[in-house]
């Protein structure tokens, strides 16, 4: 990276992507389809269009021409094309031709997909990406590259796992102690899938890409994808953040893009990342979401550093294009081309980081909404009271309504001491209940060395594989002991603080008696301290207040810093029953273990506040997304926030001018001991304001 204020030199795809995508068959021209990516401001296609059979596609070798001809007039709009792959949904015909391609269930019937390990089928999907980087291709994106969820059970697996493990595979994957060695097959599968395709990819052209749909917040690993694994193999990281809504509407989190964003920026360890968007309201293809609701999913993934793909899933171009969400878009890429330089090289500025645990997500109880990569409900362990995909949400929710800046981190980027300690003050557990050894001894460093934590409910309860600890993994750093008692506090209790809590935390709330979560820990302090306790459970309403009882929040000081603990389903029941007392206890919290990044006047909770720096220009950038809607989902309209709002923005670095970009004007700003405070005038559907 160079010294100078001018951006870095970057390859293409190191640039923000405004990336279309055309995801079926239709009867429009194909160079018109060009037309109207390039009028809506888009600079990459994803294509699928011209070799599509219905929603499905992969090459058809007697299009060569046509498909040659096609990126060559794209590249003359100086747009890239990354070819799309979608072969491992084997059609009806791959299947007649290639029978022995298909994958296996354990009763030996044949399932409509590609078995990865099958020499075949690999050879087959290589040849097809050299063809269409040959052809001039600037890359190859596979849609999808896992195991079916039923297989795979052919000879060649079997014998495989055979030679590795001592053991049939079909005795094994019913065989709870076994399982996590066919998840290890399973992978390795993929591991060699991914590494032939793109070492194709890069013999035909070493400047192409190549990149796969990946999970997200989706556990994937029983079907043997691992996003931190497989990017070893990739040159982006992309997932499905956008694809709206699957579930009832009212029941997805308006920020569902940007956690997905957020996670993906660590997760990609320094390579782009792509956040896929569907401009339909699934599982609706022909019919669009609003225009609202894109111009907030789209503005969500460049506020957290993302590139953007919009997909069309309907063969209805010239009506899908003319449409009010299309031209929503096309604003939005055009507001990108003109201002790109401040999307470019950038990073979080977040001190707060919110573990998503791929572990919890695979062992514990969670429930995510679908997607068209998969559907997720799944119960892990049996008998658990706590939802870690409620818990992670509901944390997620409270600190965007608070205006916390915070990031998305995993299990292997919790594992790293040192990455902690440089980046953040505080880290947040919310209901990670399964936990390796060598995160919680990261953790532990990461307190020792002067670090904070905030934990939930049954933290740490259960080893990676989600087998009960004797002791949970951070009790020591908590300062607590559990008796093993969870208590069923239905909706009729409370809690209530101590006279230390009433000093640290109930200055945020107004009452003291505030609900309690439907179940609870029983713990006992063991060096920390209470702020707060349960009452004693009732059966139902109208009932006398009972005595306090155990521990419901704790904090300990530890080594060089502090561990706060609330024991119980806290951030689950914020996310059900949305507490603002919940919510303020929360930011106190949070406020108490972290230093500021921002701090934010006369903006509702609905505006989500990002922070981000620039290192090689020393500027800082931050976005406002407003997502105020009309009391309904899907949004129909974004309901303007009038002025002034005021920002108090902490830096050591000498800021001089302020300027929004959307609205093209400066701004007052007044900067003194370490604080810049900007006066905004008001807020439309998204701001961008640079310091410089």
């Amino acid at each position: 990276m160079t010294a100078s204020r001018g951006t870095p030199a970057l390859a293409w795809w190191q640039k923000p992507m405004r990336i279309a995508a055309l995801q079926c068959e239709t009867s429009t021209d194909p160079f018109r389809i060009l037309d109207g990516w390039d009028k809506l401001g888009f600079n990459v296609e994803q294509l699928l269009h011209i070799s599509a059979h219905g929603w499905l596609g992969v090459y058809d070798p007697a299009k060569a021409d046509l498909v040659r001809d096609y990126i060559a007039a794209a590249h003359r709009r100086g747009m890239r094309i990354i070819f799309y792959f979608g072969g491992h949904w084997l059609s009806d015909d791959l299947q007649k031709q290639h029978p022995d391609w298909r994958a296996r269930r354990r009763d030996g019937t044949y399932i409509d997909h590609a078995c990865l390990g099958n020499e075949g089928y690999v050879a087959w999907v290589q040849d097809i990406s050299r063809e269409v980087v040959a052809l001039g291709a600037d890359g190859v994106f596979l849609d999808g590259a896992y195991i079916a969820p039923d297989g795979c059970f052919c000879d060649r697996c079997a014998s495989e796992f055979r030679e590795s493990f001592g053991v049939e595979l079909a005795q094994a994957e019913g065989d709870p102690d076994l399982r996590h060695k066919v998840t290890e097959l399973k992978m390795r599968v993929v591991d060699r899938y991914l590494a032939a395709v793109r070492k194709a990819v890069h013999a035909a052209n070493p400047q192409a890409v190549l990149y796969v749909n990946m999970p997200g917040l989706h556990p994937l690993r029983t079907r043997g994808v691992d996003i931190r694994r497989h990017l070893a193999f990739q040159d982006l990281a992309g997932a499905e953040g956008g694809f709206m809504y699957y579930s009832p509407a009212s029941q997805i989190p308006v920020w569902k893009v940007g956690a997905v964003a957020k996670l993906l920026a660590t997760v990609a360890n320094g390579k782009p990342t792509v956040s896929f968007c569907a401009a339909d309201h699934k599982p609706w293809n022909l019919s669009m979401i609003s225009a609202a609701e894109a111009t907030i999913t789209y503005c969500q993934a460049i506020a957290h550093g993302s590139s953007v793909w919009f997909g069309l899933h309907t063969p209805r171009f010239e009506e899908a294009i003319a449409s009010p969400t299309l031209q929503a878009v096309g604003r939005m890429n055009q507001f990108i081309a003109r201002h790109e330089e401040y999307y470019t090289a950038t990073r979080s500025s977040a001190r707060v980081a919110v573990l998503f645990s791929y572990d919890t997500a695979e062992e514990y109880r969670y429930s995510a909404s679908d997607s068209d990569f998969l559907a997720t409900q799944k119960d892990g362990n049996q008998g658990v009271t706590g939802d870690f995909s409620k818990s992670w949400m509901g944390c997620y929710e409270a600190l965007t309504r608070s205006h916390i800046p915070f990031d998305m981190i995993d299990d292997t980027a919790a594992s790293d001491p040192a990455f902690l300690q440089a980046r953040y003050d505080l880290v947040i557990l919310p209901t990670v209940a399964c936990m390796s050894d060598a995160v919680a001894r990261a953790l532990e460093q990461f307190v020792t060395a002067g670090g904070n934590l905030l934990a939930a409910h049954e933290c740490g309860a259960y080893d990676e594989r989600g087998r009960r600890r004797a002791e949970p993994a951070l009790s020591k750093v908590l300062g607590v002991s559990w008796t093993g008692k969870t208590v069923a506090m239905k909706r009729f209790s409370y809690l209530s603080p101590t006279e230390a809590g009433k000093e640290i935390l109930w200055t945020a709330v107004n009452e003291e008696l505030q609900p309690a979560p439907p179940w609870a820990l029983e713990v006992e302090l063991a060096g920390a301290k209470a702020l707060a306790r349960f009452h004693e459970p009732v059966d139902r309403q109208y009932r006398p207040l009972t005595p306090t009882t155990s521990p419901a929040i704790t904090l300990h000081h530890y080594g060089q810093g502090q561990a706060a603990y609330i024991a119980g389903t806290w951030f689950e029941t914020y996310m059900i029953e949305g507490f603002p007392s919940y919510r303020a206890l929360t930011q106190q919290l949070v406020r108490r273990l972290s230093r500021p990044v921002v701090e934010v006047e006369g903006l509702p909770g609905s505006v989500e506040v990002v922070v981000r720096v620039q290192p090689h220009t020393q500027r800082m950038i931050i976005h406002l997304i407003n997502m105020t809607g009309d009391m309904t989902r899907p949004m129909e309209k974004i309901m303007p926030i009038p002025g002034p709002a005021f920002l108090t923005v902490y830096t050591d670095a000498p800021m001089r001018s302020a300027r929004a970009l959307m609205s093209s004007r400066p701004l007052p700003l007044d900067a003194a001991d370490g604080k810049v405070r900007i006066e905004v005038p008001g807020l439309n559907d998204y701001e961008v304001i640079v310091l410089d």
